[in-house]
Formats: structure tokens, sequence, C-alpha cells
């Protein structure tokens, strides 16, 4: 069915008019899980181990992959601190970045493709070094708050980047996160990584951060 040109795909609770009018005011048009699920991502796929056991996708919002020598040291570190807590990383400039920038229409594909992986993952870990952080990061990570799932925020850059005594970066970057015990989610370097009274720890063990 087509509503304006707009391919309608069901969606749980929305009608096809209902869902080319969301469309086109640009609304999020995702039938949302119950609360728990929300929470939790559960709502997205999950993939399994060696071992055959459950682990959460983990979407590595982060601005090293344009430079080589930055992929083969902060974003290796990451990587491999993320997967040895239990996670399966889903790395963007591994996954997106393969796509031939000779023909027409690359950028598009690209960005369609970070956003696609965003929207399924479990969950989203982000990099907000810098001042102000990496535009395409904060983007993704807007998403992931918009669309209620577990985000980490990760900073070893020692700068203040802030509007407000509370938080040191932009407060909005904080939203996703609970106002009491929001530097649980904070990961100032990777060692904290696999700290296991932090939030992501307790996420990938118990489903809940």
């Amino acid at each position: 069915m087509r509503r304006m040109g707009i391919p309608f795909r069901p969606v749980s609770g929305i009608s096809a008019l209902d869902f080319a009018a969301r469309r086109v005011r640009g609304v999020v048009c995702r039938a949302r899980p119950p609360t728990e699920e929300r929470r939790t991502g559960g709502h997205a796929k999950q993939a399994r181990d060696a071992s055959g056991t459950l682990s959460k996708t983990l979407y590595l919002a982060n601005p090293y992959g344009f430079s080589a020598q930055q992929r083969e040291g902060p974003l290796a570190a990451l990587v491999s601190a993320l997967e040895a807590a239990g996670a399966e990383v889903w790395e963007p400039f591994v996954r997106n970045n393969q796509i031939d920038r000779t023909g027409s229409g690359w950028a598009y594909r690209i960005g369609q493709a970070d956003l696609r992986d965003v929207r399924d993952a479990d969950g989203l870990f982000a990099v907000v070094n810098g001042c102000p952080p990496d535009e395409g990061v904060m983007v993704e990570l807007g998403m992931a708050i918009a669309w209620e799932k577990p985000v980490f925020l990760f900073r070893d850059d020692f700068r203040r980047c802030t509007d407000s005594e509370a938080y040191p970066l932009n407060l909005m970057l904080f939203t996703g996160l609970p106002e009491a015990g929001w530097e649980a989610y904070w990961y100032g370097s990777v060692e904290e990584i696999a700290h296991p009274g932090k939030a992501l720890a307790r996420w990938l063990r118990d489903g809940a951060a």
C-alpha cells in the first residue's frame, strides 16, 4: 500500500494514513516496545557469541575512524575493551564505510546505513571527546536517546565544554541518562569499561543498566 508515494510497511498499532502522516511530519515512525524492552534495548536483534549465549549489540559512535592512526590506537582499544566486556560491537567505519566513494550518492548511503545500525542496535556507546564533540556522533546519540535506547558516554578529554555546573558537557547529551546516578553511564578511561559496578557491565550482564 502507498500513501503520497511513500511505501507502507505495517507497524503494530499504526494505520496506513497515520504512518504516512508521521513520515511527512518527519516523526520517527516506530512502534514503541513495552517499557521494560525500551529500557533494556530488548526490541533489537541480539547476536550469539562463540558459546551460543545471546550478546547485546552496541553501536560505537565515534570519530576515530577518520584517521588511520586513531583507528589503530584508541578505536582498536575501545573495541577490544567493549568486546571483552561481552558486547557485540557495531563499529560504523568497519560496517558501513566500504561504499565506493567514486559513485554518486555514496554519502547518502553511508548515512542511511549508520542510521539503520543505530536504530537496530540494542544500545549505543558514544565517544564524546572534543569541544564540542563530533557532530556526527551527536546526531547518532540524539537518535538513540529519541529511540529510548540505553546510552553510555566516553570522554577521556580533560577539557570542560559545558553550559552548567551539573554536567561536564552540554546538558542535552545527558537527557538519555537518569538524573541521579548518571555518573555510572560516564566513562573517563578504557579501563573503566570493565568496572562491574558501572552501568554498561550491569546492562550487559543483567539486561538493565
